[in-house]
């Protein structure tokens, strides 16, 4: 029977016996997921134990639920993991007034040999001496991996006599082995679906431990090993449309990496022989795209807005007119902003006509509105107004206070003077930072293209932070919102021609690195997976809502 209580001033004291408590039975659960078999289904019991031992079963009328990692799920007396996920977590049970519980713990264990792997490559490891190896591995030692890209590309150097390859993945809960073949020249290895899965399910906000092993398997004195510790991030990486070229025989446009995919294509058919996808803005919701095109009829970059999703042309520029835009950028609010020559417009986002003239006593152009619509960034070029001030590139970044309502703007604020150009700001979501890319100053102009990038806090402090590190590494943007678990982070998409898999050379494509506002600092870079050999990023790459 149930156990009274009986208050009394100095409290609850119980008579009639022990309370009957529920009990979850296995009262540990530990068990293994193989990858590529079946995961494993544990069975519960819920035991009510009476105040005279006497146990009845109430399963059936218990409610269980998973508290912790999720490991998988709970129903009908069941946990049955998911198949993925390694760790600890708490079986929780509840029939009327009584809880239990019951702690699970799940180790994920992988172990694969690759199609064509030669046939004493198990053994040639088993015998060589591990030998560590300062040799080319991506991602390096020390990167930061978001948990929804969507596959994994391992590119690595080895000597041309290796031809098999042990990759080891370890973590707290999981540990995974690869064995494949390897071929002279740089190495790619992709981990399935699977492998990949469970590393970002076990180790989302913390971290693994990743080896690359190479052996001659004719002589295996001894492997050579490289290594690197790599952060999984507790925070998602958005999916960035860009301007590039698909393939060889495509002309520019728009295109757009997937992270969940992990695979980059076109974001729409586009018109045989238009060229587009330089000097993007994206609008508020991503539902829009402001870019630039070629003319073929005048013989002149124009400015127009596309539909993200169709590719239809929203809005262009009309190279005939007296109020013309090129390079663009979004209000908040949704209208559009457009530079020509030096000079702002406020235009309707559904035609493009202008609304207001802004007026400002100098030169604007790649114009950017911060996410609360207060601030508007620009470049600005010191030759004054003409055709030169169109171009993305200035020689000096500036901001001012913005009201859309009545177009107008305060003082400026000079946020960047340092000798070169500037070029292709992008505001942080939170709008404490503006990315924007380095330039050089050439004879005649000053040039487009960037060199390296910084991070410049839009408070006027003058706290400028480099975004790129490597020679290779040109124009980099926010690939994410700010955000966080531990501690505020933002991803950064990087343009680079850094040599992927110890290629000699590579192509213009897409890195990526986490950045850490509150330290300054910035996490090795990344390769992104899913590029294929032709593509090359031409424009900057922008976070899609």
């Amino acid at each position: 029977m149930r156990a009274l209580c009986i208050l009394l001033l100095g409290g609850c004291v119980e008579v009639g016996g022990v309370t009957p408590a529920l009990r979850v039975e296995p009262a540990a659960i530990d068990v293994t997921v193989e990858l590529g078999a079946p995961p494993p289904v544990v069975p519960l019991r819920a035991l009510l134990v009476h105040d005279d031992g006497t146990e009845q079963d109430v399963t059936a009328q218990t409610s269980f639920g998973l508290d912790g990692v999720p490991l998988g799920s709970v129903a009908g007396g069941v946990l049955v993991s998911d198949g993925l996920t390694g760790g600890t977590a708490t079986v929780r049970a509840s029939f009327d007034i009584y809880a239990g519980s019951a702690a699970a713990v799940v180790h994920v264990h992988g172990w694969r040999v690759a199609d064509g792997t030669p046939a004493g490559a198990v053994a040639a490891f088993a015998s060589a001496v591990p030998t560590a190896v300062d040799a080319h591995l991506d991602p390096q030692d020390g990167a930061v991996i978001p948990p929804d890209l969507g596959r994994m590309v391992l590119s690595f150097a080895a000597a041309d006599a290796d031809d098999a390859h042990e990759i080891t993945v370890t973590a707290p809960y999981l540990d995974l082995a690869v064995i494949a073949p390897g071929a002279a020249g740089p190495r790619q290895l992709e981990l399935t679906a699977s492998e990949w899965g469970a590393i970002t399910h076990t180790a989302r906000g913390g971290a693994i431990d990743l080896a690359v092993a190479s052996v001659q398997t004719s002589a295996p004195a001894a492997s050579h090993v490289a290594s690197a510790h790599l952060a999984i991030a507790d925070f998602d990486a958005s999916s960035l449309v860009m301007g590039g070229i698909a393939s060889a025989d495509e002309p520019p446009g728009l295109l757009r990496y997937d992270m969940h995919a992990g695979t980059a294509a076109r974001l729409f058919a586009q018109p045989a022989g238009t060229c587009m996808g330089c000097h993007l803005a994206v609008s508020r919701d991503g539902a829009r795209v402001s870019a630039v095109t070629f003319d073929s009829t005048a013989q002149q970059f124009v400015g127009l807005e596309v539909d993200a999703h169709s590719g239809a042309i929203v809005a262009k520029s009309d190279p005939t007119s007296t109020s013309q835009w090129a390079s663009a950028g979004f209000d908040p609010g949704g209208a559009l902003i457009g530079a020509w020559q030096g000079a702002l417009t406020l235009r309707d986002p559904a035609t493009g006509a202008e609304r207001a003239p802004i007026a400002m006593p100098d030169t604007a152009s790649t114009p950017q509105v911060s996410p609360d619509g207060t601030q508007l960034a620009y470049v600005t070029l010191d030759a004054g107004f003409g055709a030169a001030a169109s171009q993305p590139a200035g020689n000096a970044l500036r901001i001012r206070s913005w009201d859309a309502a009545h177009a107008t703007v305060g003082p400026d604020v000079e946020l960047v003077r340092d000798g070169g150009g500037v070029a292709l700001p992008d505001f942080s979501s939170d709008g404490r930072w503006l990315a924007f890319g380095h330039t050089a100053i050439d004879p005649d102009r000053v040039n487009e293209l960037p060199l390296r990038s910084s991070a410049i806090r839009t408070d006027g402090s003058g706290t400028q932070v480099a975004l790129t590190a490597d020679p290779l590494d040109q124009l980099a943007h926010w690939a994410s919102p700010v955000g966080g678990n531990k501690e505020p982070m933002v991803w950064v998409a990087i343009v680079s021609k850094r040599p992927v898999g110890g290629a000699a050379a590579s192509p213009q494509q897409l890195w990526l690195e986490a950045f850490y506002p509150e330290r300054g600092t910035i996490s090795p870079a990344f390769h992104l997976p899913g590029q294929s050999p032709d593509l090359q990023v031409l424009h900057e790459p922008l976070a899609l809502p």
